[in-house]
Parts: C-alpha cells; structure tokens; sequence
C-alpha cells in the first residue's frame, strides 16, 4: 500500500513533465524561449491532458485490484488480480478503451 501512496503523485508529474519535454521536441517548431505565452499554455494545457490520459491507463487498473484487495482480506493478490483479469479483461477497466 505505501508503494501506492508514493508512485501516484510521482506518475503525473513524471508524465507531465515527459509530454512536456515531448512536445516542444517532436511537435512545436521552435524552442520554448521564443514561443509566446499563448503558445506555451497551449503545450502545457495538450501536455497536461495527454499525461491526464496516460495516468488513468497506467493507474486504473492497479487502483481496481487495490479496492478488491482491501475488501477480500485473506485473499492472495495473484489469486484476486488473476480472477480481476479473468471476469473483466483489460479492456473493460477502462470505459473508453472498451468502444475500441
């Protein structure tokens, strides 16, 4: 559980701040010095919706299997995240990726 706690304020951040990094290398013309402010509110505003949508299929499903493990007590967590993949399968964790 303390891994948890840790690794999720730490995912977004990281995952911001990649995109961020990301997207002034592969897709903005010029370096952010020369951008104006529009410019970099725009990249931070695209960065910050991508990491948005990075962080939910990265932590969603861990965050399913830690709700059935506090509330299956004694249960395995091979057993619970087996039978938690097995019932749904990765697809439905995540509403959006279930239409694809």
């Amino acid at each position: 559980m303390t891994h948890h706690l840790l690794a999720s304020p730490l995912l977004p951040a990281g995952a911001f701040e990649n995109t961020v990094q990301a997207l002034y290398k592969y897709v903005v013309p010029k370096p952010k010095s020369e951008c104006s402010k529009g410019e970099q509110l725009g990249v931070s505003f695209g960065a910050g919706y991508i990491a948005g949508v990075l962080c939910a299929v990265i932590s969603h499903p861990a965050d399913n299997l830690v709700s059935k493990m506090n509330a299956q007590k004694g249960v395995p967590v091979s057993e619970q995240a087996r039978d938690e993949w097995q019932a749904r399968g990765a697809k439905r964790d995540i509403g959006i990726l279930s239409v694809c």
